[in-house]
C-alpha cells in the first residue's frame, strides 16, 4: 500500500534540506513529493527501497522505522524531488 501526500513536510532536518539558486530549499518550496509505503519485506534496508523507488523519480530521502506498524507490518516513508511521477506510485 502506498500513501501520497503533496508538498514539503516543516519538521525536516537541515541535512535533508538543499538550496536552489535562490537560496530557499525545496521542503519550503513544496517541492518534495512524500509517500508511506506498507508491508516492506523484512530484510530490506532503506538502500533497497531507495533502488526500487529511484525508478520513479529522484529519491530525496528514506526512512524505514525500526518497529512495525501497529499491525505488525513493516512501513517507510519515501520522499521524492519534485520529478516523482506519483500516478505509478499508487
Amino acid at each position: 500500500m502506498v500513501g501520497i501526500k503533496d508538498g514539503g513536510d516543516n519538521d525536516a532536518s537541515s541535512e535533508d534540506k538543499s538550496l536552489d539558486d535562490n537560496g530557499t530549499d525545496d521542503v519550503e518550496n513544496n517541492l518534495v513529493l512524500s509517500i508511506y509505503v506498507t508491508n516492506l519485506p523484512a530484510r530490506w534496508l532503506p538502500m533497497d527501497l531507495h533502488l526500487v523507488m529511484s525508478r520513479f523519480g529522484e529519491v530525496f530521502d528514506v526512512f524505514i522505522p525500526r518497529k512495525p506498524n501497529r499491525n505488525a507490518k513493516r512501513y517507510a516513508f519515501v520522499r521524492f524531488k519534485n520529478n516523482a511521477s506519483p500516478q505509478y506510485l499508487i
